[in-house]
This record gives structure tokens, sequence and C-alpha cells, in this order.
């Protein structure tokens, strides 16, 4: 701090540890493979991630905006190629014959017209409005896979905590019926004269706490 201030010299690493593989495939190790949730082996979480797949609304968002940003490249695209066009008219006519005066001959005329132009880009601005509008749809392909890697981790998540729910239930389920067991076993006692009013409770607060903790999970 200060006048006296100098910039300590820290050297830099010259590239991310993550991509320290010399080969393309080394960078990209870092994303997961395609259908990871297989590795489980549980058909449940297999139905339960495609239903996801099929109905989800931020990955049926984000596939729309991959398809918008591809219809924006070839609309950038268009202004780099020339301009046709193309057009026909066709006319029917009747002609007075000089002899007679009347009537006259019928006869159809047909034209057609085709014109061609080219803008010259010479600054460059529509190959820059093709490429931002390339490099935008690559976004837009690394958001959906982002929102599909989010939406069925998030799938994934949740059904594992519900397994994990049902096992701390049926643990909880378990401990209360024990506790109701040690209970009844102090009531007898407590009649038997061996055991205090004390005893039973405590184990009566005990199974309290344990059937007050189903609920929850």
């Amino acid at each position: 701090m200060g006048p006296t201030y100098k910039r300590p010299d820290i050297a830099l690493p010259t590239q991310w540890h993550e991509s320290a593989g010399a080969d393309a495939g080394a960078s990209a190790s870092g994303w997961p493979a395609a259908e990871w949730w297989h590795g489980f082996g549980s058909a449940k979480l297999d139905e339960l991630i495609a239903e996801a797949e099929r109905n989800n609304d931020d990955l049926a968002g984000a596939i729309a905006r991959v398809q918008e940003a591809d219809a924006q490249v070839r609309i950038a695209g268009a202004a780099l190629l020339p301009s046709l066009d193309l057009g026909a008219t066709g006319t029917r006519q009747r002609a007075p014959t000089a002899s007679l005066g009347v009537g006259g001959r019928v006869f159809n005329v047909f034209n057609s017209e085709f014109s061609a132009s080219y803008e010259l880009d010479f600054w460059g601005k529509n190959r820059a409005l093709r490429d931002a509008a390339r490099a935008a749809a690559t976004a837009s392909r690394y958001d959906r896979q982002t929102v599909a890697l989010t939406v069925v981790s998030s799938v994934a998540t949740t059904y594992f905590q519900a397994l994990e729910l049902r096992d701390r239930i049926q643990v909880a389920q378990q401990n209360l019926e024990n506790g109701q067991k040690i209970l009844n076993g102090f009531r007898l006692e407590l009649s038997a004269g061996t055991a205090t009013g004390l005893d039973v409770a405590q184990q009566e607060t005990t199974v309290a706490i344990l059937n007050a903790a189903i609920p929850q999970l």
C-alpha cells in the first residue's frame, strides 16, 4: 500500500490443469459421458430420466433456441449469396381483322423475366454477421447441453434422495417398533414392581421422539 507498493511477481501457469493433455480428448474428459446414469443399473431411474427428457420445459426451450440459432445462421449467410428473381406474365389478346372490321384473331402473349444481383461485401459486415450468428449457434448448443445435464442430474439427485429417505423411514419405523417393545416391557416391569415410573416416562419420551421423526422423513 502507498507509493512504495511494488506489484509482486507471481508465476502464472501456462494452461489450466484440467486441459493439460495434448489431445482434444483429454481436455473434454471433464464432461460426463452420454447416458452416464445407466451405470447405476436402475431401470426406474432410466424411466424417470427418459420421461424428463421428453417432457421437461427447460430442455424443450433449449432445443428450440438451438433451432432458432441455426435459422439465424442461414438468414445471416443469405446476404453473402447472390439474389435471384424469376417472374412470368401471360396475357390473352384479340386483334381485329382489317378486312371485316368485326371479330378478330385471338392470341396469347407470354413474357418471362430473370434477374440476378450480388452485394459486394467490401467491409466484411455480412461476413461478420454470419460469423457472429455461428458463434451464437455454437453457444446455444453448449447451453442445451448444460440444460440437459442439469435436468438429468436433478432427476438423479432427487431419485437418490428419495431412496435415501425411504431407507431412513424403514430404519425409523424399526426403531419405533423396538422402542415400543421396550416401553411395553417397562410397563410390565412397573406392574410387577421391578421398574419405576421414571423408567416408563423416559421410555415414553423416547418413543414420542421416534414417532415424531417419521412424518418429517
